[in-house]
């Protein structure tokens, strides 16, 4: 059981933060009586065994964009206008306290020691003015310090992002509004590795989490608008409302609130050999960005998360849930 909770923490970690980990054997227990089922906002049904394999739907897919308030005079329409300049990195630090549910318990809280990630980022060749592409490379991952169980938690964090993103190049191309349109990996450019749609998945997640769209419309400081999405993370189908504010622009820096949900239905989990199955997941970030007109992920930023997943295995000795309940603060820099 131990590895199928590892392998479930891969499958619904995001952002950085530490999701439903495991240690030790576990035995069959029912659902805490306070465990609620996020309500059902999207379906997915498996197909039935004797149904041919399908490929799976592109994702990410973006459902809905408004501009909420255009904000106040002098308003224009905002781009981003991609320079060639040397690459920068986008360093993310995660420090997240953890508590889980398991063996019929709670168990924590849990805080781990510092971890990071992040992405060199430059403009690349090629593309136009509405369709420029960015060169991205995968920072080493580490942790900081700690020991013990705490230190183990935080790799196991990272897990995901070293088998997926860590050191590999990419080629970007985007919108000049900041939408993913395309991404192909320098080496693996015809997406033919096993793990390929993983790693497009993991990489476009984390692309709704960090980059800042633009609306269409001219918006001034104060404008709000909100973008609606829907994401696929680990094998699992996710919804994503962001909503965002401009408070402040110095020059070509911009500096956005953002508010951002994630929310996962009642759906299998794709776990070979075991019978799972999520039954609730909630991501709520909060928190300021900085960033340029040269690219859509920040340059600095401070973001809080809170993140809550109920999952349940089905066994021979009876149902076993999982929950976490993980807290952790971003902190974004160069």
């Amino acid at each position: 059981m131990h590895d199928h909770l590892r392998r479930l923490a891969g499958l619904l970690a995001g952002l950085a933060t530490v999701a439903a980990l495991g240690c030790g054997r576990r035995r069959a227990a029912p659902a805490p009586a306070d465990a609620a089922e996020a309500p059902v906002v999207l379906r997915q049904t498996a197909p039935a065994p004797t149904a041919p394999p399908t490929p799976p739907p592109a994702m990410p897919r973006e459902v809905r964009a408004a501009l909420l308030e255009a904000g106040a005079a002098p308003r224009s329409v905002r781009r981003y206008q991609h320079t060639s300049t040397a690459e920068r990195t986008m360093v993310v630090t995660v420090r997240a306290t953890t508590r889980s549910f398991h063996d019929g318990a709670w168990h924590g809280p849990t805080e781990l020691p510092p971890f990071r990630d992040g992405f060199g980022v430059a403009v690349g060749p090629g593309g136009d003015a509405d369709h420029p592409t960015l060169l991205l490379r995968g920072l080493p991952a580490a942790v900081d310090g700690g020991d013990g169980a705490a230190r183990a938690e935080a790799e196991a964090g990272l897990a995901r992002w070293r088998a997926l993103l860590e050191r590999r190049r990419l080629t970007v191309t985007i919108a000049a509004t900041g939408r993913l349109e395309r991404t192909s990996f320098v080496d693996d450019p015809q997406g033919t590795r096993p793990d390929a749609l993983a790693a497009a998945d993991e990489l476009a997640q984390r692309w709704l989490a960090f980059a800042v769209p633009l609306p269409s419309e001219p918006i001034g400081v104060g404008a709000r608008w909100q973008v609606d999405s829907i994401l696929r993370q680990g094998g699992t189908y996710l919804s994503q409302t962001a909503r965002y504010r401009l408070t402040a622009v110095d020059g070509e820096r911009l500096t956005v609130e953002v508010e951002l949900d994630r929310l996962g239905e009642p759906q299998p989990i794709g776990l070979a050999g075991v019978d799972a199955r999520l039954l609730g997941l909630v991501r709520a970030v909060r928190g300021t960005v900085t960033l340029t007109t040269a690219t859509p992920l920040p340059i600095a930023g401070a973001l809080t998360v809170t993140h809550s997943s109920h999952a349940r295995f089905q066994l021979a000795g009876g149902p076993v849930d999982e929950l976490t309940d993980d807290h952790a603060t971003l902190t974004i820099g160069e």
